[in-house]
């Protein structure tokens, strides 16, 4: 059977998408990706799926300018996913949320195609909340946003599809794979699929107050517009570390860090959880509350502490990441919130859901 995923906007919403996709591949279905894409074309076509990239942009300023910018372009979006999805005539319409998804989704609903949306964050977006009453099925992420946020019998819990921890890795070879001492205190720095400046300027700024009461080592994954400075600041920095632009084995990152200081993405907090790593987490602070709300999933599990960006410092961030290390949950604690949270066959679950409905 055919298939289309809808997807758009940064990884958060693009590598749960791609999990399903390649599981619906292994099972023998025919995938066909159909979104906005900028940064994500690239690993598409790694990953051997066909794509049609839309025109569809996001609704960031209130100005008229901006409100008819973005009308025309999901305008435009819509009429090229009705003839998109004419032309494929899919099985069924998988969502996973932003502007990038909403036109695909929306046709598909128009020409009565099966559809299944998946919403990432405990708070669900703007695209969601209007298709939720729209759409067949909603796959969510966390319990809560069944219960408090997409209430009803059409909402079912799959978890988030994400990286899955190794078993035979241990922390050695994780650390030995980066070339690193392996047993060192190492800390683990990315600000999400396209960095963070923020995360980026403060953290290595509280590298020199670190230093005064700790000997640690670094990971540190940058994004691509601030590698070339950090490229440069990193030697006179006086640690060990590894930095990179964009790093593809995370697992391996995760099971060599003792600490993680982030953004609090869904994918991130649920990795997190996978991967039973403590973490710092400094929500992105221009999606509204949505990463704020999956922070706080870890933060009452007391295995996170959250600091926003309107107070981070350096002095801050050394100060915090001091305290998590001195106080680590144990591993009793890790396991419960792994439990709680984590499904190791999300992208199966979302799938079986998907299947489901073109037999309707």
């Amino acid at each position: 059977m055919k298939f289309v995923i809808a997807t758009g906007g940064g990884g958060g919403h693009f590598f749960p998408a791609l999990y399903v996709a390649q599981e619906l591949k292994k099972a023998g279905h025919q995938v066909y990706f159909v979104g906005a894409f900028a940064s994500t074309q690239e690993n598409i076509r790694q990953a051997g799926f066909p794509f049609w990239n839309l025109n569809a942009k996001g609704l960031n300023k209130k100005s008229l300018k901006s409100l008819l910018e973005f009308s025309g372009s999901m305008l435009q979006s819509i009429l090229g996913s009705l003839k998109i999805l004419k032309e494929l005539k899919p099985a069924a319409v998988c969502g996973f949320g932003s502007y990038g998804s909403f036109p695909v989704v929306l046709s598909a609903v128009l020409l009565k195609y099966p559809t299944i949306i998946h919403e990432q964050n405990v708070v669900p977006g703007r695209a969601n909340r209007v298709l939720f009453s729209l759409v067949n099925k909603v796959g969510v992420s966390f319990e809560v946003t069944r219960e408090r946020f997409l209430k009803g019998p059409k909402t079912v819990l799959t978890g988030c599809p994400c990286h899955l921890r190794n078993g035979s890795l241990t922390k050695k070879a994780a650390r030995d794979s980066f070339g690193l001492d392996t047993n060192k205190t190492t800390l683990l720095v990315l600000g999400g699929s396209l960095g963070s400046q923020g995360i980026n300027q403060k953290f290595t700024e509280a590298i020199s107050l670190l230093k005064k009461n700790l000997d640690f080592q670094v990971i540190h994954l940058s994004g691509k517009s601030d590698f070339p400075a950090l490229n440069n600041k990193y030697p006179e920095l006086g640690i060990s570390y590894r930095l990179f632009d964009f790093f593809d084995g995370m697992e391996k990152a995760y099971t060599a860090a003792d600490l993680v200081i982030s953004r609090s993405g869904a994918v991130t907090v649920t990795e997190l959880a996978e991967f039973g790593v403590p973490a710092i987490l400094i929500p992105y602070p221009y999606a509204g509350t949505h990463q704020k709300f999956n922070a706080q999933i870890l933060v009452e599990a007391k295995t996170a502490m959250m600091v926003e960006e309107k107070d981070l410092t350096s002095a801050k961030l050394s100060e915090v990441i001091l305290a998590m290390l001195a106080n680590r949950p144990d591993q009793q604690i890790m396991e419960k919130v792994r439990a709680n949270i984590c499904f190791e066959d999300a992208a199966a679950r979302f799938v079986r859901e998907a299947l489901a409905l073109t037999k309707l």
